[in-house]
């Protein structure tokens, strides 16, 4: 924190909550912390807070493509939500934190939040489709979790939309095909839903991979197929957010966001570089796809993005360098790899 957000450095930084057993919110990406700390296999909604909070952060080794039992203790504990945010906004008081929070704990965070004024001008609360099937849904969500009646003037949001659960909301309304059109009008429907009910949303995050139809080799692959219709509908719902007039007149000062998403690690595996992202729920290594829906993990990883106002980055170095060189009038093609996550074997004369 004190590198990305001390005196004279950025303003902005991404973090994850989740919440214990006892209902207390804590700094974690994923549900289950086995993977960073030194707690139990298991989810963190079954630990309870006096076991979480300050328990060490370790850096597994890996082998392979799995995480071991061998482990390097840091100087770092786990931080609860409170302690975490008052840290950082007494080292910088301008700071502004994306705070991403998943699944069903949305009310839970939002109800928290809209409490602690204090945070007010400070968090963006990011959100998804997964849980939320409209807005109605979560408004009435937020306010069983014991929201004040101002929460929805208090809590800066910004729902956060990935292509591949544009297919899981076309099913949930009965949309027999999956092409474009179908995505596309049922993520701009779940948009909509939020939209209307009048909360602070302040940005609309798409995941954006630019991949093209040419891109598509196999058209007998119905994954492949599906994946690839997401993303044209995912690139549609981005500029329906910034150029359509109904949205900008009711959020004028709306902004699109998007990610860039490097993979958490690479192995070499039966001589073969092979990528990795991490299950939300596990904490394990999840394999990339060796099909072309590779090109669109390539593409979320790729700095770049000229399309989106705000950008939350793997690779901020090189999202600000293409930035500036396009403002230049020199653009830059840049590729997905990140070589500081890429495993190697190294010679032993390298370990010394």
């Amino acid at each position: 924190m004190k590198l990305a957000l001390g005196p004279g450095k950025g303003n902005l930084m991404e973090t994850d909550g989740a919440i214990t057993k006892d209902g207390v919110p804590v700094i974690l990406h994923e549900f289950n912390p086995w993977r960073v700390a030194l707690l139990p296999d298991a989810r963190i909604q079954q630990q309870h807070s006096k076991d979480v909070i300050h328990a060490p952060m370790i850096v597994r080794e890996i082998d392979g493509g799995s995480h071991t039992e061998r482990y390097l203790i840091t100087r770092d504990k786990l931080p609860g939500v409170e302690e975490f945010l008052n840290t950082i906004l007494k080292l910088n008081p301008s700071a502004t934190i994306f705070f991403d929070t998943r699944e069903d704990e949305t009310a839970f965070f939002v109800a928290w939040f809209s409490k602690r004024p204090m945070y007010h001008q400070s968090i963006v609360l990011l959100f998804y489709s997964f849980r939320y099937p409209d807005g109605k849904y979560l408004a009435d969500a937020i306010e069983e979790e014991g929201a004040p009646a101002n929460w929805r003037k208090t809590v800066a949001l910004c729902p956060a939309m990935f292509p591949d659960q544009f297919c899981k909301l076309a099913i949930g309304k009965h949309y027999a095909k999956q092409g474009e059109d179908a995505l596309y009008t049922r993520a701009k429907w779940w948009l909509d839903s939020m939209l209307k009910q009048g909360m602070r949303i302040v940005a609309v995050l798409i995941m954006l991979s630019r991949v093209k139809r040419s891109d598509i080799k196999d058209r007998t692959n119905e994954l492949v197929v599906n994946a690839f219709e997401a993303e044209f509908a995912a690139e549609r719902l981005a500029n329906y957010v910034k150029k359509d007039r109904q949205v900008r007149a009711l959020y004028p000062n709306l902004k699109l966001a998007s990610a860039t998403r490097a993979y958490v690690f690479s192995s070499i595996i039966d001589n073969e570089r092979v990528f990795f992202g991490i299950n939300m729920f596990t904490g394990q290594p999840t394999r990339w796809e060796d099909d072309e829906r590779q090109l669109i993990r390539k593409g979320y990883a790729t700095a770049g993005n000229r399309l989106a106002d705000w950008t939350i980055s793997d690779a901020p170095e090189d999202d600000m360098a293409a930035d500036a060189w396009e403002d230049y009038g020199s653009p830059r093609q840049l590729g997905f790899d990140a070589p500081q996550f890429d495993l190697r074997v190294l010679d032993p004369r390298e370990i010394m």
